[in-house]
């Protein structure tokens, strides 16, 4: 083989390894509802028909005007990729059931991780059954279905409740995770509780909830295991040790990543101010936790070594 081709093709070898670098990490599907910089909301602005250009996101938020934009944004102590900004409920007692969703598309998985900040303000009354929710789904408002629901996807957010006597009105707020479930051969839609709300238990708490969905491919029952406020997501192991509280449950919530096809968020009758931020979904915790990948130094210096042995083959070919 002629010098300079064998010197073309380990500059391009050395290319092909600078980029798969490069590209090694993944962004997770993601939106900060950030208020500045690329991709941002007008704020405070209602969230309804706002477009913002935010990779894996298509067309405007559609449906609701009651939920808002506001400059404020949530945090937590395990994850630096805050932008500022989230989304906003002031809802009522007689709010009808009513959602704002917007396009995303989701790889295909038989595993997704899946993460939400939210906080519950002072609510002024208790509407047993009312409900406040951030997730991904299929796009059909997660109402309390006991049969033959069509709901899918996997939500997060507050539901009150009265007691096991339901005459005790003193659940302002538990947080839960929605989603269908297979209960005696009937498809309903599930609360499973985190945290209990009784009495002032969760207000003005910011949570920081990881789901981890593994989808049974071949059946109907999927494995859910959650955390709640980990202080490091470095892996499952991680979360387990650190978590407020985690648990496994088994659900029945997507058939396919078109089930996670909408990033919604969907209230009826809660008469509070919560807030909603940072919803992600990646396929493994890694690419949950990352922020939009960038070239490490190392990687920039392989692709301007590679460049520049092809200039110069480039200029030994024009030469001879």
């Amino acid at each position: 083989m002629h010098s300079s081709i064998r010197r073309c093709l380990g500059a391009i070898a050395f290319v092909a390894l600078a980029l798969g670098a490069w590209h090694a990490g993944a962004a997770p599907v993601a939106d900060s509802f950030a208020t500045s910089g690329s991709g941002a909301y007008t704020a405070p602005a209602v969230l309804n028909g706002q477009n913002p250009g935010i990779p894996n996101f298509s067309g405007a938020w559609s449906g609701s005007t009651q939920f808002s934009v506001i400059t404020t944004g949530l945090n937590s102590s395990a994850v630096t990729y805050e932008k500022g900004g989230a989304a906003e409920l002031v809802g009522t007692s007689s709010d009808a059931a009513q959602n704002v969703s917007r396009s995303v598309t989701v790889p295909s998985s038989s595993t997704y991780y899946m993460s939400f900040m939210v906080i519950r303000g002072n609510a002024t009354s208790i509407t047993p059954g009312s409900y406040a929710l951030i997730g991904f789904g299929n796009g059909v408002q997660p109402n309390t279905e006991t049969t033959n629901s069509t709901v899918q996807g996997l939500y997060v957010g507050y539901v009150q409740t009265a007691d096991s006597g339901g005459t005790n009105y003193n659940d302002y707020g538990s947080l839960i995770i929605r989603t269908r479930q297979d209960i005696g051969g009937t498809e309903e839609n599930v609360d499973t509780i985190m945290v209990d709300g009784e009495g002032n238990s969760t207000y003005e708490t910011n949570y920081f909830v990881v789901a981890k969905l593994q989808v049974n491919t071949s059946g109907s029952n999927d494995t859910l295991e959650y955390w709640v406020n980990p202080t490091s997501i470095a892996s499952d192991s991680a979360m387990s040790s650190s978590a407020l509280v985690t648990n496994t449950i088994t659900v029945n919530t997507i058939g396919s990543s078109a089930d996670l096809s909408k990033l919604m968020l969907a209230e009826q009758s809660y008469a509070a101010t919560i807030d909603f931020d940072e919803p992600r979904i990646a396929t493994n915790l890694t690419d949950l936790a990352a922020a939009t990948p960038t070239p490490e130094p190392s990687t920039v210096g392989l692709v301007l070594l590679a460049a520049g042995l092809l200039g110069r083959h480039r200029k030994w070919h024009r030469m001879y």
